[in-house]
């Protein structure tokens, strides 16, 4: 049967020649970091054909995440993220063949997790992961697409979905190159979960100081929040890095970098893809331009 022809995909058939379609369906994608953007990036490859799904995630739905997380609802809190969404998308598309990860990326599946697909997606929140699958999709030449908000020193309603294509240019500079130079030319046989975990929080400390400052100095990246509501809500919570970003901006972010995946399969236009939210500028940035270490997922 015809793509064209079949129910999954009829109002595809304008926009995706059969060559396109029977493209994806032989596809594999991998998925690190099935929250607010890696969920909508799963949901929308399904609905498009893709045929393999790697999803790797090793938390559980939280009452927090339903703000803006697809897959989490009422229902799936406290099952694992990436099971869930293997679980949804099933019946959505059940011809998608998915494989789960619900340990989520680590220096002893990262391999295994990258090497046979044809585009990865990064979605996690720390930079040990991060570095580690760049790394590896590097080694196997392989392109991988990060879906995000803007970078701490920011506004808020920025979204993109950033392209490094490893596999067109394999010379490239690596994503720990330019962002983080202690761990260039150290093997990740030689890396351990314990320094990665100290690196992460280390990370996480400086951002957070970072974006306190720029927060309370520019309160207009913020949307409609005035300045001295901002401030009392950075002051009286110890986790306000995680409680600004809403399922406008999750959401969009997913679909830019499952439009950018979806681009580099098909071989469509490269680049990466941008758009501020609130003041409605959107544009298309050059690939050779690299994302530094304040961009970040959720």
């Amino acid at each position: 049967m015809k793509y064209a022809d079949n129910a999954l995909f009829f109002n595809s058939a304008l926009l995706f020649s059969e060559k396109s379609m029977d493209k994806l369906a032989k596809s594999k994608v991998a998925i690190a970091g099935i929250g607010g953007v890696g969920s909508i990036i799963a949901e929308m490859l399904a609905r498009n054909g893709i045929g393999f799904l790697k999803l790797a995630e090793p938390d559980p739905y939280e009452d927090k995440n339903l703000n803006r997380q697809l897959f989490a609802t009422l229902e799936t809190i406290g099952i694992n993220k990436a099971q869930a969404g293997a679980e949804r998308i099933k019946i959505i598309n059940p011809n998608c063949n998915i494989k789960v990860y619900d340990t989520g990326v680590t220096l002893s599946n990262v391999r295994d997790f990258v090497q046979d697909v044809d585009v990865l997606l990064v979605q996690t929140d720390t930079e040990s992961s991060k570095i580690l699958l760049h790394r590896v999709a590097k080694e196997y030449n392989i392109p991988l697409v990060c879906g995000s908000r803007g970078s701490i020193q920011g506004h808020r309603w920025f979204v993109r979905a950033k392209v490094w294509d490893y596999k067109k240019y394999p010379n490239m500079p690596c994503y720990d190159e330019t962002n983080h130079p202690d761990f260039i030319g150290i093997p990740l046989e030689e890396m351990t979960q314990e320094s990665l975990k100290a690196y992460d929080e280390m990370i996480k400390i400086k951002k957070m100081n970072i974006f306190t400052e720029y927060a309370k100095s520019k309160p207009e990246m913020f949307g409609s929040i005035t300045q001295e509501d901002l401030i009392e809500r950075i002051d009286t919570s110890h986790n306000f890095s995680n409680r600004h970003v809403c399922s406008v901006l999750a959401n969009t972010g997913g679909c830019l970098a499952a439009t950018a995946t979806l681009r580099v399969l098909l071989g469509g236009p490269e680049g990466d893809l941008e758009i501020n939210l609130w003041e409605g500028n959107q544009k298309t940035a050059k690939i050779s331009e690299l994302s530094s270490i304040e961009t970040y997922s959720s």
